[in-house]
């Protein structure tokens, strides 16, 4: 029965659909640029009737008295607010009967939210480190006047102190005009205070030597007590449940991991994953410090750091396993020794120095998510298994990444995501599992079937293999006939000069013939060359069989080399009273005559020496020798085909099929006087077919003979066609 397919191109669509639609709702919560997530739930959780309307600070003044707080808050305090660069001036320094001097000396307008290396003061920027004072005066309608208002910090860098009318209300860290007064903190703080009058006074300290944001770089939001407590423990829930979540699905993987030790991507995953939920713990509401109260900011800053630089690690790695196919190890050797190098950077330096290099740690991550997306969309177009959902979650997940690079870098007003992008990306992952284990179901049922059917056939199977045991036993048995005939063959090859050599010393030894007729000591020396030749023939033939010779292979054009050898032999074949001819039976068009060939060119020439020499061995005196070259194409293939053409007595028909065989030599009156061991061919035929060619050999009894080979060639910028002789 064929098993149900779970996952058809209508599922997908509807999922696709639904997953969108959650990854929108979720994004949505925290990119409206109006509204922060947790404002927007803490109005709709106390009046769900009512949109928020933004109001603005306008030069210094930020005028409420026209909105009812408890209703219509809370409200954000952006806007334009007064900022006295290089000083920290107290409430009462800044009444209009106290140090006016100080007001006329350095005033200025500017932006909050805002890095105050943003802002300009007589046409020059300010650098990151330095103190300033900010103040905002706060109107209200007369009927708040006695109720208690609210505000909630989230970060300001890197300490603080906030009056309101005239009364320290809250501090973060030591504000100090130099590094060494200065003790830096970072942590979300709510503040509640009296409503005295209509009139609100808010005069913030702020100091930074120690990173590079500085200022009130994040809205502060003031309102009633619950709306900035619904606020606060809306924010929180929301953190720690997607941190919560994250560290979950990471003992999840390490649990699989543990299951399965060989498989090290649920471990590489894991990692990656408590690294992004530690850094994600660090920002926003910084829980991490809630948890880890002793933890100092400088070893806060640099977990992290380090903590981001970890998980691109991990995550790298295990995307690198996940698509170990279709992504380069160069690449992931080079981004991950980069995030190495960088977390050393981190380690060692001071905070003000390595804060100031985050954008090598927004490039990085940049890098490590382009390439999965990359990497994703490549095999999400080979058709990968799970390609499809887990481009989605990438593809989520990189524009989490960049929202937060174009976020912590100041240039758009949105929150951090990369936390709700990696659990976007772990549902992702859930379903692509839930899929495989699906799959890997369905393929063990198949596998059961499968496994049922070859019980069934096992008898046949073990009688099909006795039979092919059989008939390796044979062939063995074959093998050792064949060897025994081989050494019969050697011995019968040996002894045949050898005993020439022992008649003709034995009859020197008694007389019979003079030891100084030269005639018989060069027939001695003849046949112990023959056994020279013999056994030197053996020896290449046993090699080239091994495959212990070792061509060295050339590209050549074949044409031209093939005439170089004709040339060479020709003043040798005709000195014996033959007529030696060339062929090139090939026609070139547009002039273009290059035939390249990938050949041994010593072994090709051995080749062709040895067809040479036995068609002059095999032809009388003024007989015809030919070479013939010419293209043949094989299924779609091109060989070049030579062949060497003589006129002697011919090879009887019986005898071709052999001809090519060791120590086979055809028996005929006219070869009576000619000696050979029979392995000159044999040893042809290894090399053309070690070269990819074929050899074969064409003869008619009393006409002649016809040797050729084939070997394999490249057109190179020409075509050739087979011509007519």
């Amino acid at each position: 029965m064929k098993p149900k397919k779970l996952f058809s191109s209508k599922n997908l669509l509807t999922l696709t659909i639904v997953l969108a639609i959650i990854s929108l709702s979720l994004f949505s919560i925290k990119i409206f640029p109006s509204v922060n997530a947790a404002t927007r739930d803490a109005i709709q959780s106390i009046n769900p009737n009512q949109l928020l309307e933004q109001v603005v600070a306008e030069k210094g003044i930020l005028d409420l008295r026209a909105k009812n707080i408890r209703v219509d808050g809370p409200f954000t305090l952006d806007g334009e607010w007064e900022f006295y660069w290089d000083q920290l001036l107290f409430p009462e320094d800044l009444q209009a009967d106290g140090k006016q001097h100080i007001l006329d000396k350095r005033t200025d307008i500017v932006i909050v939210p805002s890095n105050w290396s943003k802002y300009s003061i007589d046409g020059e920027s300010l650098p990151n480190e330095g103190y300033a004072t900010y103040r905002l005066k706060l109107y209200v309608s007369a009927s708040e006047i006695g109720k208690v208002g609210s505000l909630y910090i989230p970060s300001v860098a890197t300490a603080y102190t906030i009056w309101v009318d005239d009364v320290e209300l809250i501090s973060n860290g030591i504000v100090g005009k130099t590094r060494e007064e200065m003790l830096p903190k970072e942590l979300s703080q709510v503040a509640s205070f009296p409503i005295q009058s209509e009139m609100i006074e808010i005069v913030i300290h702020v100091s930074d030597f120690y990173q590079r944001k500085s200022g009130l770089w994040e809205s502060i939001t003031f309102g009633t007590s619950e709306h900035i407590l619904a606020v606060r423990e809306h924010n929180i829930i929301f953190q720690t449940f997607i941190i919560g979540s994250i560290f979950i699905i990471g003992m999840y993987h390490v649990v699989l991991f543990f299951l399965r030790r060989k498989e090290f991507s649920p471990l590489f995953f894991a990692l990656a994953c408590f690294g992004i939920g530690i850094r994600a713990s660090l920002l926003s509401d910084n829980l991490f410090v809630y948890f880890i109260r002793d933890c100092g900011w400088d070893a806060a800053v640099k977990t992290e750091y380090l903590a981001g630089v970890f998980g691109l690690i991990f995550f790298l790695l295990f995307k690198q396993l996940e698509c170990m196919v279709d992504i380069p190890k160069i690449i992931v050797k080079i981004l991950v020794g980069c995030l190495i190098v960088y977390g050393i950077f981190v380690l060692v330096t001071p905070t003000y120095v390595f804060t100031t290099t985050v954008y090598v740690m927004f490039a990085l991550a940049f890098l490590v998510m382009s390439t999965t997306l990359i990497v994703t969309i490549i095999r999400l177009l080979r058709g990968r298994e799970g390609a499809y959902l887990n481009f989605l979650g990438v593809l989520v997940l990189f524009a989490a990444v960049l929202n937060d690079i174009f976020y912590y870098g100041q240039w758009i007003s949105t929150d951090e995501l990369v936390s709700l992008g990696l659990f976007f990306y772990i549902f992702v992952q859930a379903v692509n599992l839930s899929r495989r284990f699906s799959k890997s179901f369905d393929k063990v049922e198949r596998l059961s079937v499968d496994l049922q059917e070859l019980n069934f056939s096992l008898e046949q199977k073990v009688h099909q293999r006795t039979q092919q045991l059989q008939k390796a036993n044979d062939n063995l048995i074959k093998m050792e006939q064949a060897r025994g005939k081989l050494f019969a063959s050697v011995s019968h090859e040996l002894n045949t000069p050898l005993t020439f050599i022992q008649g003709y010393i034995k009859a020197m030894i008694d007389g019979v013939i003079d030891k100084e007729d030269s005639k018989y000591l060069r027939s001695i020396y003849s046949d112990t060359q023959l056994m020279a030749h013999i056994i030197k023939d053996l020896q290449e033939l046993s090699k080239l069989e091994s495959g212990h010779v070792k061509f060295s292979y050339q590209r050549i054009e074949m044409l031209t080399f093939f005439r170089q050898l004709y040339d060479k032999q020709k003043p040798i074949v005709e000195k014996k009273g033959l007529v030696f001819h060339y062929h090139e039976n090939v026609t070139r068009q547009d002039g273009l005559s290059e035939v390249m060939g990938n050949i041994d060119p010593k072994r090709i020439e051995q080749v062709f020496m040895n067809l040479v020499i036995n068609a002059k061995k095999y032809t009388q005196a003024g007989g015809i020798i030919s070479i013939e070259t010419s293209i043949v194409t094989i299924d779609e293939n091109h060989y070049l085909k030579l062949g060497v053409i003589d006129n002697g007595p011919g090879i009887p028909e019986k005898d071709l099929p052999y001809i090519f065989n060791r120590f086979y030599k055809v028996q005929t009156q006219e070869d009576s006087e000619i000696r050979g061991a029979g392995l000159g061919l044999a040893i042809v035929k290894e090399i053309i077919e070690n070269h990819g060619g074929t050899i074969g050999v064409e003869s008619v009894l009393g006409e002649g003979s016809r040797f050729y080979f084939m070997l394999p060639f490249q057109f190179v910028q020409v075509e050739y066609l087979e011509g007519i002789s």
